[in-house]
């Protein structure tokens, strides 16, 4: 039987819910020209906002974790968590990429 409440599932799932809503608030709460023919090229704020979440996760994930959470070195933990916040991040961005595609 999977435990569904266990860290294993829960946390990873949080990092990407965590990733996926900096991006979708970014791009829905940063201003900007929305409309646009150059496609998703025109969204300077949420770029900004986007890289600026990146790096606070880095060194969130260098040096307040290893410090402060027990038994979460950046070597390996840190890195497994980078890359969840990544795929909550690549998978918001390849979404609103997908919206602005003419068909």
């Amino acid at each position: 039987m999977i435990d569904w409440i266990s860290k294993a599932i829960i946390l990873p799932e949080v990092h990407i819910a965590i990733g996926m809503a900096v991006v979708f608030g970014s791009y829905l709460l940063l201003p900007g020209p929305w409309k646009s023919e150059e496609g998703p090229s025109h969204l300077r704020y949420a770029r900004f906002g986007v890289v600026a979440f990146a790096v606070l996760v880095c060194l969130k994930e260098l040096l307040w974790d290893p410090v402060n959470e027990v038994n979460n070195p950046f070597f390996w933990q840190g890195i497994v968590d980078l890359g969840w916040y990544c795929v909550g991040i690549f998978t918001a961005l390849g979404l609103i990429f997908a919206r602005h595609q003419k068909l």
